[in-house]
C-alpha cells in the first residue's frame, strides 16, 4: 500500500468528518514538506507520512467511548488501532511497529526519538496552532523548546504569528469571524426551550457523574430517550467540572448532546469563573471537532448551582466571543435558549456591554 492508498483508506475511516480529514491532510502536508527539505531517507519519509495521515486515527472512537479526544485517550487507543488498520497494507513488521509508536506518542514531547518523531511533532503543532489561532507567545515558547529542524522552524515562522498582535503570513489575521458584528454576530439569545432547538448540538447542564437530574438536564434526558442517554453517559462515567463530553443526540433534533459541567457557586473564591468559562469553551471545541455548524446552550450553573445571574452571563458570553475570535475561520452559530424574562433581559444587556467593551479596546 502506498501513501495515496493509505490516505484514501483513512478518509473512508474518518466517518465523513471533514474536519478530521482536513486536519490530517494538513499535518501530512507539513510533515512531507519538512521531511523532504530535511533530506530524510525514503523509508523514514514513508513512515513519517503514514504516521502523519493516521496520527488521529483514534479520534472517532474516543468521541464515542470517552466523549473526548484528549491526548491520553488518543495515544492509548491509537497505537493499537493503527496496527489493525495497516495489517493488510503490505508493510514490514518494523514499519508498522514504528508507525504505531509514532501514533501512540505524537503528543509526547519528552524523549523524542528520531527525525520522523521530531517532524511529526512539529507538523502537528503547526497545524493545530494555525487551525486554533494560538497566541504568539505560545508559538514562540514551543519553537524555542521543541522545534529542532531547520525546515520546521522556517515553515512555522512563515505560517504562525510570532509577534504579539500580528498574524502569520500564510494564515491571515486571527480574531475576525468573517461576519458583520464580529464574533458577537454569531451569538443569539432566544426565548425557546432548549429541547425545541434545531441546532446540530445542544448542551446539557450536567453534573460531574453525568447522572440524570432536574431542570434542563431532566428535560434533555426525556427528549433524547432516558434509557439510551443514560446508558451512553454511564459508558463515559465522569466529567470534570469545567469541562465537557459528548454523546449522540438519540431522539432529539440535535445530532449531539454535549454535557458541560459547570461549578457550584461557593462565593467566587474557588475558581468558579474559570471553571464556568472552561465548560463553555470546551463545549464549543467539541462541537466543531464533530463538524457542528450550530450549538444551543442553556445558562450553565445559574439554576440549582446558584451562580449569580450577571456573572453567569458574563462568563458565558465571554467564553463564546473569545472562542469565535480565537478561531478566525469558525462559522459556528451559538444560540442561548432561555425562557425567563429577567434572564433574557440580563443576558442581552451583558451581550451589549461586552460587545461595546471589546469594540472600545
Amino acid at each position: 500500500m502506498n501513501i495515496a492508498q493509505i490516505m484514501e483508506k483513512m478518509m473512508v475511516f474518518s466517518e465523513g468528518s471533514i474536519r478530521d480529514i482536513n486536519h490530517f491532510i494538513r499535518v501530512w502536508t507539513y510533515a512531507r514538506t519538512i521531511g523532504c527539505l530535511e533530506g530524510l531517507d525514503p523509508d523514514t519519509q514513508f513512515i513519517l507520512e503514514a504516521a502523519a495521515i493516521t496520527h488521529d486515527i483514534a479520534c472517532p472512537l474516543c468521541r464515542r467511548k470517552y466523549g473526548s479526544t484528549e491526548a491520553r485517550f488518543q495515544e492509548a487507543e491509537g497505537e493499537v488501532m493503527v496496527k489493525v488498520f495497516l495489517k493488510d497494507a503490505g508493510l514490514s513488521f518494523e514499519q508498522i511497529d514504528r508507525i504505531a509508536f509514532l501514533v501512540g506518542h505524537h503528543h509526547t514531547l519528552t524523549a523524542v526519538d528520531g527525525p520522523d518523531f521530531q517532524i511529526l511533532v512539529e507538523a502537528d503543532y503547526i497545524t493545530n496552532a494555525s487551525e486554533k489561532n494560538y497566541e504568539a507567545a505560545r508559538n514562540r515558547e514551543f519553537m524555542a523548546r521543541h522545534m529542532k529542524t531547520s525546515a520546521g522552524k522556517r515553515i512555522a515562522a512563515a505560517v504562525l504569528p510570532l509577534e504579539d498582535g500580528k498574524a502569520g503570513s500564510l494564515e491571515g489575521k486571527a480574531g475576525s469571524s468573517g461576519k458583520e458584528g464580529g464574533a458577537f454576530g454569531s451569538i443569539e439569545i432566544r426565548r425557546i426551550s432548549i429541547t425545541d432547538l434545531d441546532t446540530d448540538a445542544v448542551v446539557n447542564a450536567a453534573n460531574d457523574g453525568l447522572r440524570p437530574g432536574g431542570g434542563v438536564c431532566g428535560a434533555i434526558f426525556r427528549a433524547a430517550g432516558y434509557e439510551k442517554l443514560d446508558e451512553a453517559c454511564k459508558r463515559i462515567g465522569h466529567c470534570a467540572t469545567g469541562s465537557a463530553v459528548i454523546t449522540p443526540g438519540f431522539d432529539m433534533k440535535a445530532k449531539y448532546i454535549i454535557h458541560a459541567v459547570g461549578p457550584v457557586w461557593k462565593g467566587g473564591k474557588n475558581g468558579e469563573p474559570g471553571l464556568l468559562y472552561g465548560a463553555y469553551y470546551r463545549s464549543l471545541e467539541l462541537a466543531e471537532e464533530n463538524g457542528c455548524a450550530s450549538i444551543g446552550f442553556p445558562l450553565i450553573s445559574a439554576g440549582i448551582y446558584s451562580y449569580p445571574l450577571k456573572g453567569a452571563w458574563t462568563q458565558a458570553i465571554k467564553a463564546c466571543s473569545d472562542y469565535l475570535e480565537q478561531h478566525g475561520g469558525s462559522r459556528l452559530k451559538i444560540i442561548f435558549a432561555v425562557l425567563d424574562d429577567e434572564n433574557i433581559k440580563v443576558g442581552r444587556e451583558m451581550l451589549n456591554e461586552l460587545k461595546a467593551a471589546k469594540q472600545g479596546r
